[in-house]
């Protein structure tokens, strides 16, 4: 849905045009960490272009080429999404 706002919506706030960007780059970038704890090698490195492709930021450039490179050791450190009851 936000990716549907983005790009039919040409007269959003640059505010709101910020935000989109900002989570949309944040939601493809744990879907690629997902893709990766799951051994979807392929899969993550796509969710991990896709997130670059709305803000490059050197830890997703990192993430991507080591998806690419050395998928293992990128599976091995990718942050584990971990939901914290109470918090």
């Amino acid at each position: 849905m936000l990716e549907k706002w983005l790009r039919l919506d040409a007269n959003l706030p640059q505010e709101v045009r910020t935000k989109l960007v900002h989570d949309l780059r944040r939601i493809h970038s744990a879907w690629a960490n997902w893709y990766l704890e799951h051994e979807k090698y392929k899969e993550a490195r796509k969710a991990a272009f896709t997130a670059i492709k709305y803000q490059f930021t050197p830890e997703l450039g990192i993430k991507w080429a080591l998806t690419c490179f050395a998928p293992a050791l990128a599976r091995r450190i990718s942050p584990k999404m971990r939901v914290i009851s109470g918090q």
